[in-house]
């Protein structure tokens, strides 16, 4: 509009007053195009999030930018890894820094990623898109409570027994695990020869696996669960992990893809923590199903929304 009307003017006084005014008219938004262009190649943005923060803390952050002299804004999109969920805000970055804050309601890695970032001119007449973006990960752990786990004797494992797991063979020679036919790669030590003269075929000998007396944890969800009743039951995983610990018992967790993850030390469960927290879970765990298949463990711990009717069963 401001170029038609200086066209008029220009037309009409026809002077060279109005001449200036048309020609700066024309050049001063191609500079600044020009300025524009350059800035969005030059630019730098960064962001900075701590590594950790507890649930229902404030998880603040901080974008940067520099080489940067014109206006510039981009979506902040935030999401918990864990629950899935995302919320989005456009910024104008009118600072080198603007400082921004990420609700923890709930447990979760989350995902913090500029996108759309735009470079417009002094005037707004033009917008380059910045072909950089950043990224930044935080967790923010679980909030664990007391309980009480009072760990009684199985007598299907004990840790002084002879017991031994009945589904995986193992490597103690003084007890046999199976004996099957001989597959090409199996130690010449194993060949059972006795057996093997007697049924013409060649048969090998399968260890025994002798059955841990440590705590297998199978987390457990359901299709369908709210961001609530997810992160209750990372608290209860938490609280159960962090109890057992404390008793310097073993434990095993068991959660989606049958993902396992031992943890027997602080730096472990730093660790799990990072990996857990970060999946979005898509289907359930057959706990029960599972829990029957580990006979190596002691006792198994199933964490879930519901009290699965075949949990006697075990």
């Amino acid at each position: 509009m401001w170029l038609i009307f200086a066209g008029l003017l220009h037309l009409f006084g026809n002077n060279a007053g109005t001449a200036v005014i048309l020609l700066s008219s024309l050049i001063i938004p191609v500079i600044s195009w020009i300025v524009a262009v350059i800035t969005a190649e030059r630019a730098y943005i960064s962001l900075d999030l701590p590594d950790k923060c507890v649930k229902g803390g404030e998880l603040t952050g901080c974008i940067n930018k520099s080489g940067i002299f014109s206006g510039v804004s981009c979506i902040l999109v935030c999401e918990n890894l864990f629950t899935g969920e995302i919320v989005r805000q456009k910024i104008n970055l009118d600072a080198d820094k603007i400082n921004f804050t990420v609700e923890t309601q709930y447990c979760g890695v989350i995902r913090v990623v500029l996108n759309d970032l735009r470079v417009c001119d002094i005037f707004g007449l033009f917008s380059w898109r910045i072909k950089k973006s950043a990224s930044k990960r935080a967790t923010v752990l679980p909030s664990a409570f007391d309980v009480n786990i009072k760990i009684m004797e199985n007598i299907n494992a004990v840790s002084d027994s002879g017991e031994y797991s009945i589904t995986r063979p193992g490597s103690d020679n003084t007890e046999i695990h199976a004996i099957r036919e001989y597959i090409p790669g199996d130690p010449i030590k194993n060949i059972h020869w006795k057996l093997s003269e007697k049924t013409d075929r060649l048969m090998v000998r399968e260890f025994g696996l002798p059955a841990e007396n440590k705590v297998l944890i199978i987390f457990e969800k359901p299709v369908i669960i709210s961001p609530l009743e997810l992160d209750g039951m990372a608290g209860a995983l938490a609280s159960v992990s962090l109890e057992l610990s404390k008793e310097n018992i073993r434990h095993d967790i068991i959660w989606k893809d049958m993902k396992k993850f031992e943890l027997d030390g602080e730096t472990n469960i730093e660790l799990f923590y990072m990996e857990f927290l970060s999946e979005s879970f898509s289907y359930a765990l057959m706990g029960i199903d599972e829990a029957r298949k580990q006979r190596e463990y002691s006792h198994v711990i199933i964490i879930s929304p519901n009290k699965p009717p075949e949990i006697l069963e075990l």
